[in-house]
């Protein structure tokens, strides 16, 4: 018998959170290569890490 809620589903709502989570962990890795070419050499060595450039610069791509 189907169900007659008005919501979604317990397993929909789960399907999607599962599918919001590998599409964060799959887009970090390339959120954070992004953020780090306008980094500075030091400030990607630096730990703790900073997730945002403090002085964004383009001299990451002046040999490109």
């Amino acid at each position: 018998m189907p169900r007659k809620g008005f919501g979604p589903s317990l397993g929909r709502v789960f399907s999607f959170g599962l599918l919001g989570v590998a599409a964060f962990v799959i887009s970090a890795p390339l959120l954070w290569m992004i953020l780090s070419s306008f980094k500075d050499v030091v400030e990607v060595w630096r730990f703790p890490p900073t997730v945002f450039p403090q002085r964004p610069t383009l001299s990451g791509y002046a040999s490109v």
